[in-house]
């Protein structure tokens, strides 16, 4: 299935792609140091959450943390999206905390504010209602027409930021049956959920276009 073999992808070198120290300093970054100084203290603050919760397991795709991923996603928002909102870019950086079952929506919202804590949860189906990730991803895309408008910005965003991985593995690994699976449900999201955000919608499209072509399926 889609886990395994995104476990088998993600030894794979990919090239220029930002894997980021841990501890990292928000502020050094050159994509958010234009943010002001009280949102960079409470986007550092859901790095440090990230971190302390999620520090030792690896997201699928890319085998880097949970922590530099959820960054990667608040990138992509930023700089490709132009979403500069702070709660959008907070939520980006915990959207995966709550579906590895570690920590409660509770304390998302002790630390962060009950609406950071309800994007959090829209981008979350936890793990216990799928059997497996491709199961997961479907519920997603079902249920994302329900979702808020900044929910489904995170959900775009991280979309993107996985699609371009995915882009950059070996070329004979595209045929896997689960990982082209992945670019139909991609496909399929920014379909039922037009209006979300042209640039993001755009790029994720030409995407999967491309490799529907390359791929001739």
């Amino acid at each position: 299935m889609i886990g395994n073999t995104l476990r088998r992808l993600s030894q794979i070198n990919f090239g220029n792609y930002t894997f980021f120290p841990r501890f990292i300093n928000i502020s050094s970054l050159p994509e958010f140091c234009v943010i002001p100084t009280t949102h960079q203290r409470e986007i550092q603050k859901a790095v440090d959450f990230t971190e302390k919760y999620l520090k030792d397991r690896q997201h699928s795709i890319s085998g880097q943390s949970y922590t530099n991923h959820g960054i990667d996603v608040a990138k992509t928002l930023f700089t490709e999206a132009n979403v500069h909102s702070p709660k959008v870019l907070i939520a980006a950086i915990l959207h995966d905390v709550l579906q590895n079952n570690v920590i409660t929506k509770e304390q998302i919202e002790k630390e962060f504010g009950e609406e950071i804590a309800k994007i959090v949860e829209e981008c979350t189906v936890y793990t216990s209602q799928a059997q497996t990730h491709e199961q997961e991803d479907q519920k997603l895309i079902a249920n994302s027409t329900n979702n808020s408008l900044e929910a489904r910005l995170v959900l775009f965003a991280d979309r993107l930021t996985n699609l371009k991985l995915l882009e950059q593995i070996d070329p004979e690994k595209w045929k896997e049956r689960d990982v082209i699976n992945y670019y139909r449900r991609s496909y399929r999201l920014i379909h039922k959920c037009k209006d979300t955000n042209e640039m993001m919608e755009e790029k994720i499209r030409k995407i999967c276009q491309d490799k529907f072509k390359t791929l001739d399926c």
